[in-house]
């Protein structure tokens, strides 16, 4: 019986498709793959729906970011520009802003009359919210933590009695 050796990669020597025996799978990658990543970036699809698009498991994009630079400047651009679009918007719309409102009245097809209003949108309190939870978070949260180690007894006691009174 002839006992077969294995290389450092772990693969039977002579298999021209294992990693470490200069072959390997060959990969999917295509350079046209960073410019559809980009512009799928762009529509707001996440790294999981460009990895079903291209037909690729969600890990090989990691993969993809992490070997192909083009592809992750690409997939990287295509998400920025949106991600700032949507920022900019929500912090305008926490703050309030003013808009132009434009009505026109028609008359087979002809405008008659055009009126402009000055309308005014109140700041969110929601988009607030959000925006400070996310930016500072460390200060606008929900919840407060409890140092219990600085707690004295009494307090604790009473703590415990206020948190079983809630659970009744």
């Amino acid at each position: 019986m002839i006992k077969k050796t294995r290389s450092k990669a772990g693969a039977p020597p002579g298999n021209k498709n294992a990693v470490g025996n200069d072959g390997g799978r060959p990969t999917k990658y295509k350079p046209e793959f960073a410019k559809q990543a980009n512009r799928l970036a762009l529509l707001g699809l996440t790294d999981k729906e460009i990895a079903a698009f291209l037909e690729i498991a969600e890990p090989t994009i990691y993969e993809w970011k992490a070997k192909y630079i083009e592809f992750s400047k690409a997939l990287r651009a295509g998400k920025l520009e949106p991600d700032g679009k949507v920022a900019a918007a929500l912090y305008k719309r926490a703050i309030g802003y003013k808009y132009i409102e434009t009505q026109r009245e028609t008359a087979a097809g002809n405008v008659i009359r055009e009126k402009k209003t000055v309308k005014h949108l109140p700041p969110d309190v929601g988009a607030a919210i959000m925006w400070l939870k996310n930016r500072h978070g460390d200060k606008w949260r929900d919840r407060t933590e409890i140092d219990f180690d600085k707690l004295t007894d009494e307090q604790l006691d009473r703590f415990i009695a206020r948190m079983k009174s809630k659970s009744t």
